[in-house]
């Protein structure tokens, strides 16, 4: 009874963050300009770094490529939150969870206004998904977000990270896609480094994600050369705010030089 109390509670929860976020982008998407972003740690951290006050936001954290092209051409393949959250293993970010499985209902091509796309590699990286036995709909997270009971074994299944054999295809189709719908705005794409990560297999899939957006007409990419470790905690890929400061100089030298006005954050 007490599980199922706090089912409700967080169904509850998640439909006011719905109908909050959706008045939101309906009241200011017509005369705010958006910033559409694809990022985690890395893009975020480095965002808090620029005053971007005079545009919306919108984020699409764990949305990898496969997802986000998959759900725009069936939309029933998109993830239902409230047949999720129940499953979050992660109590420490819960409520940053709930708000990233709704975001992943969104469609990320169905925006106006939109002056630039930044993203960030993790998705790619270190995402997995999973696909609901009963009825195909389907989201990315963290493997340790979610709670492995009986229940979600049985419920769902895990397809594992993305092949990053894919990734050149996907990101040729997702980066054409951008552009019929958004036109000719600038991309950002920062990629993570494995530097702090030991796993072979990490150094091996950031390597790979490297080279598929490596070259790739208007996008522009920005490599971590030497980055610090953050020393707040052990997760190797948190970084120091002198590496999130030097991406976020570079982000704004990028967007000022395609006309869009932003400024770093005084320190």
């Amino acid at each position: 009874m007490q599980e199922l109390f706090q089912y409700v509670i967080d169904i509850l929860r998640l439909k006011r963050y719905s109908l909050l976020k959706s008045f939101i982008f309906s009241l200011q998407k017509s005369y705010k300009p958006v910033i559409l972003t694809r990022t985690a740690c890395l893009g975020n951290e480095t965002l808090q770094e620029i005053d971007i006050s005079s545009y919306l936001q919108a984020n699409h954290q764990k949305n990898r490529v496969d997802y986000i092209l998959k759900t725009d051409k069936d939309p029933s393949k998109k993830a239902k939150a409230n047949k999720i959250i129940k499953h979050i293993g992660n109590d420490s970010i819960r409520l940053q969870l709930e708000n990233i499985y709704h975001d992943e209902e969104r469609n990320l091509f169905n925006y106006k206004n939109v002056k630039v796309l930044i993203m960030d590699s993790f998705a790619e990286l270190t995402d997995q998904l999973f696909v609901s036995k009963a009825d195909g709909f389907s989201f990315c997270s963290h493997y340790t977000d979610i709670k492995h009971s009986p229940e979600f074994e049985k419920r769902f299944e895990c397809y594992g990270l993305l092949d990053t054999k894919e990734l050149k295809d996907l990101y040729d189709e997702f980066f054409k896609k951008i552009r019929r719908v958004y036109g000719n705005i600038p991309i950002i794409y920062l990629c993570f480094s494995a530097k702090f990560d030991s796993r072979e297999k990490f150094q091996d899939r950031a390597k790979d994600v490297s080279e598929a957006i490596l070259n790739r007409p208007g996008v522009n990419v920005i490599y971590l050369e030497d980055p610090q470790k953050s020393e707040l905690d052990e997760y190797p890929y948190h970084y120091s705010k002198h590496t999130y400061r030097e991406c976020a100089e570079k982000i704004v030298e990028i967007l000022n030089e395609n006309g869009i006005r932003v400024r770093l954050k005084r320190n």
